[in-house]
């Protein structure tokens, strides 16, 4: 067996630490995601800006933003709650209790 050199003896296991760190977080964001649901609000411009057509007389309007894990054949679910459609002048069209989206291994 060939002997590493110092650099790459010490590259190579920072890599080793980096990895096994990356895995103990990926971990725990399972762990708390089969706890329950977890709030993403950071998400929700993102989702906004994907439903509203700027040449549209519509805007859409949603009030949380939740990321689940679901026991099925769809694990990984995005649900948007009171999602409200307004035309521009103000007046209301639409209200829908929660939207799904959903995310599949498969």
């Amino acid at each position: 067996m060939k002997k590493l050199s110092p650099q790459l003896y010490f590259l190579r296991k920072t890599i080793d630490f980096f990895m096994v760190g990356m895995f103990v977080v990926l971990l725990l964001f399972f762990w708390t995601l089969y706890k329950g649901p977890i709030s993403v609000p950071y998400l929700k411009p993102y989702i906004i800006q994907a439903l509203n057509y700027d040449e549209s007389d519509y805007s859409v309007g949603i009030g949380d933003v939740n990321l689940e894990l679901v026991r099925s054949v769809q694990p990984l679910r995005i649900t948007a709650e009171d999602i409200n459609l307004k035309k521009k002048d103000g007046t209301f069209a639409i209200s829908a209790p929660k939207l799904y989206l959903s995310f599949s291994l498969r």
